[in-house]
Formats: structure tokens, C-alpha cells, sequence
């Protein structure tokens, strides 16, 4: 990889250098090479000489994969750069299990964003829900935002659309499903007390208005998250990680 000349480097306006910087600081981050490491070094003597550019960067001589990701930590925020799951380079045991699934489905009544949906089916396929079925206007998976958002997870989990919620939930409820809502209202009981282990359907709702009440009259529980902050409630794609884990354990042991 050619080094960059002091002179060429003169004739780059202060944004440019350090978006060069974090091009190469990328590519160590995937792939580390050590003429790839000299050249960040000498970028970085250079930038740090540099009046025009308001960063003091260090970097350690030897190969530190933290202190990549301290360099781009910090390249990211001079260029005002916002970083999500989807532009991280995430080590991982992706497809190395054995996928069981578990008794658990997910009733999505009328969520509007995209990047819960797509958090949800993400969480889902971790803990191994069997199916996610989806009402209303609930971003599928033929929302970009929500492929990007589950990670290719809903590639590896079954999603269906349903016409009609109720009739659905009845279907489920006649084949031996209890339907929990996650939810918080009057007759909700803290999902800790919670012990049932028979196969379910969690149903969340829309982010702002909860569950429809036509939805709530068909549950068999209702749950809720116990909480202790000023704020009395949870992002519903956060609600459901919770939930999630705390039901499928006791599934699992039982």
C-alpha cells in the first residue's frame, strides 16, 4: 500500500486527511498488516503537526486492536460520523450452534420503526422464538432498514403476515398457546412472577399507543417489566430483549 507524501498530504484540506486516516485505520481493523500500521503512524505524525486540525492522536507501536478502535472512536467523532451495530465489525461465533428453537412466537401489533422490528426479529432469532408474526403496519422484511437492523437474522427465522390479528391469536390459542401481552396496565403482573413454561405468544404494540385493547382482552397475562427510574417505561424492542431472555429460560428448564 503506497504511503502518502508529506506534500501530498499538504494539498488535503484538514477533513480529507482524517477521512483518509480512518479509510486506512478500517483496514487494519479487518485485516492487520504491518505496512498498513507504518503507514497509519506516519499519517498520524503528520496530522498531529497539522495547526489546522484539532486532534492530538497517539498510537501505540505495537499491534493493539483497541487502540484501533480508540483511533476511529475518535476520527469518527471529529468527522460528526454516528456508527450503528450494522457498520461495526463484530467478532463473533455467527452459525457455529446448533439452532433449537423454542415453543415461543411474537405477535407485533402496528409497531411503526423499522429499527425495532428489526431489533426484535434480531433478539428473536438469539433466543430462539420459532416464528414472529407480524400485524398491521409492521415493517417485514421487505424494509431495508429492517434487514439491516436484524443483522441477517430474518433470514434464519420464520416471519409471516397476518390479515387478521384475532383470528390468528384464536388459531394459537386453540392449538395450546398461552398469549401473554407485554404490557403495562392495571392487571399487569411483574414478569418475575411469572412462571408458566407452556408454549406462548408474547404480543407487543405500537411504540406509542401500547397494545390494541382488542389484542388485550385475548391475553391470558398480562406482564410487565419491573422498573425503578423516573421513566416508568422501556423502548419496546428493549422491553422485549428483557422479556424475551426471563421466558425463554424458564422454557428451557423446565
Amino acid at each position: 500500500m503506497l504511503r502518502m507524501s508529506l506534500k501530498k498530504w499538504k494539498n488535503l484540506n484538514p477533513e480529507r486527511k482524517i477521512r483518509r486516516l480512518r479509510d486506512k485505520l478500517l483496514l487494519l481493523e479487518t485485516n492487520y498488516d504491518e505496512e498498513t500500521h507504518e503507514t497509519v503512524s506516519e499519517m498520524i505524525n503528520i496530522i498531529n503537526k497539522d495547526p489546522e486540525i484539532k486532534l492530538n492522536l497517539s498510537y501505540a507501536e505495537e499491534k493493539n486492536k483497541f487502540e484501533i478502535q480508540r483511533l476511529l472512536a475518535e476520527t469518527e467523532k471529529y468527522l460528526n460520523i454516528n456508527i450503528s451495530d450494522m457498520n461495526l465489525c463484530i467478532k463473533t461465533e455467527d452459525g457455529k450452534r446448533k439452532i433449537k428453537k423454542l415453543p415461543i412466537k411474537v405477535f407485533l401489533n402496528g409497531l411503526r420503526s423499522a429499527f425495532n422490528a428489526g431489533s426484535i426479529i434480531r433478539t428473536c432469532e438469539a433466543f430462539g422464538v420459532e416464528e414472529i408474526i407480524l400485524e398491521g403496519y409492521t415493517p417485514g422484511k421487505e424494509n431495508r432498514k429492517v434487514c439491516q437492523t436484524s443483522m441477517g437474522t430474518h433470514e434464519k427465522i420464520k416471519i409471516m403476515r397476518t390479515c387478521d390479528g384475532i383470528e390468528k391469536i384464536e388459531e394459537l390459542k386453540k392449538s395450546g398457546y398461552r398469549i401473554l401481552a407485554l404490557e403495562l396496565t392495571s392487571k399487569s403482573i411483574p414478569l418475575n412472577e411469572y412462571n408458566n413454561t407452556s408454549p406462548c405468544v408474547i404480543m407487543l404494540g405500537n411504540e406509542a399507543l401500547g397494545l390494541e385493547k382488542k389484542y388485550l382482552q385475548k391475553a391470558d397475562a398480562v406482564l410487565e417489566i419491573p422498573l425503578r427510574g423516573w421513566k416508568n417505561s422501556l423502548n419496546v424492542a428493549s422491553a422485549f430483549a428483557i422479556a424475551a431472555y426471563d421466558i425463554s429460560l424458564k422454557i428451557k428448564k423446565s
